[in-house]
């Protein structure tokens, strides 16, 4: 007997764009999560505010990304930083010449008490990093060589899993995801991944309301 698992492919070509000559926004979006992708010029900013029950996860992917939360820190491809609702944060590339890209993801109505940031050791290929893990929120990130396997079990059949392909491509629960394409999975005891190409990174994120 075939399982159908309620599931939602979102391709990188469908994404909405937003642009300017200074910023561009790629972004992914459902009723529970919002997945911006973004590239800022250098010595520009952008300043974001989040309602109090929203919390925002930074992932640099190219370039260092300073951001100023009451106080200014940076981050670097690797690390992951978590930020509490009721935030005013400033985005900041801090380079003279290069453009950076990173992710600015934000989860409605999933709520971290803490800021925190996480560094991901790379060097340890083909398992899920987790970098996260709150009551109502969990995430993980890994990079593969091709033809790796591995499984993510969510902690609650009622949870819903979303996948993002950062770079590479990769198989989950039978389905083809690209580079910058996401899948969005509900109800599901677990999620079978294989990557399909080198240096495959993957993210995964678990929201539970």
């Amino acid at each position: 007997m075939i399982v159908h698992t309620p599931a939602k492919i979102y391709k990188a070509q469908q994404r909405s764009l937003n642009e300017t000559n200074t910023h561009k926004v790629y972004s992914t979006q459902n009723e529970m999560i919002v997945c911006n992708d973004e590239t800022l010029a250098p010595q520009h900013s952008v300043t974001r505010i989040w309602r109090n029950t929203t919390s925002t996860l930074l992932i640099p992917l190219v370039g260092k990304l300073d951001y100023v939360a009451n106080t200014k820190k940076t981050l670097v491809p690797g690390d992951v930083a978590v930020l509490p609702g009721n935030s005013t944060i400033t985005l900041i590339n801090p380079y003279k010449a290069e453009l950076i890209n990173y992710l600015s993801i934000t989860a409605s109505d999933i709520i971290t008490d803490q800021p925190m940031t996480a560094t991901v050791n790379f060097n340890l290929r083909n398992i899920l990093h987790s970098f996260i893990e709150e009551k109502n929120i969990k995430g993980c990130i890994g990079i593969f060589d091709g033809r790796n396997e591995t499984t993510y079990s969510p902690s609650s059949a009622s949870s819903t899993l979303f996948v993002f392909v950062i770079n590479g491509a990769f198989e989950a629960e039978g389905r083809l995801l690209e580079s910058r394409d996401a899948l969005a999975l509900t109800g599901i005891k677990k999620v079978e991944i294989e990557a399909l190409s080198p240096d495959a990174i993957i993210l995964m994120l678990e929201l539970t309301k």
